[in-house]
């Protein structure tokens, strides 16, 4: 069922005279509910909003959302999560290595499939992207992580992210082991003459 109530018989019409692109009546605000169960669990990745054509289009789509909702436009009742879910859907980053350029082509396409109601194909494309950042996050073993913030020098955060990641076991030689002792004798031996 549809996650927009309706409490009398004039806001039931309104679910059902809801037209977005392709989408329309209850299927639409099912259509929607289901988009924006989903995005609002997806990790941060959008791009900035580009100058041009497209961003304009963008940002003109968002403005009409507005003035759907203020005006009691046939999209009120889904306008608020139209405008929550254009920003996942169209703003995307198609990879982390992505340029301006490829952004633009990105919304340019991606505004065609919104203004079309292709919610199901952004949907498509937006969970392949966070299925690959998913995996590019968890393709980080311990050991570069760790051995990262300590060529860093930041060693309280490599501390504190061992500390935090309890299961990680670091492979650790016995030579490393003699290292770090006599590292913290001296220390402790200094400590003591400094007293």
């Amino acid at each position: 069922s549809s996650g927009i109530n309706a409490e009398d018989g004039d806001e039931q019409s309104d679910l059902d005279n809801i037209t977005f692109g392709c989408l329309s009546g209850r299927h639409a605000c099912e259509e929607i509910d289901n988009v924006y169960s989903t995005v609002i669990h997806w990790r941060p990745n959008v791009f900035l909003t580009p100058s041009g054509h497209s961003g304009k289009s963008f940002l003109n789509i968002i403005k009409s959302l507005f003035d759907q909702f203020n005006s009691n436009g046939p999209l009120k009742p889904v306008a608020l999560k139209l405008i929550l879910i254009a920003g996942p859907l169209l703003l995307q980053k198609p990879s982390a290595s992505s340029k301006s350029k490829d952004h633009v082509h990105c919304l340019t396409r991606r505004l065609t499939l919104w203004n079309d109601g292709q919610l199901a194909d952004l949907l498509r494309e937006g969970k392949t992207i966070q299925s690959r950042l998913l995996k590019a996050k968890s393709s980080s073993s311990p050991l570069k992580v760790f051995s990262r913030l300590m060529m860093k020098g930041q060693v309280s955060a490599a501390l504190k992210w061992i500390k935090s990641n309890p299961s990680i076991s670091l492979p650790i030689s016995e030579s490393v082991l003699d290292t770090l002792r006599s590292l913290v004798i001296e220390v402790a031996f200094w400590c003591a003459l400094k007293r």
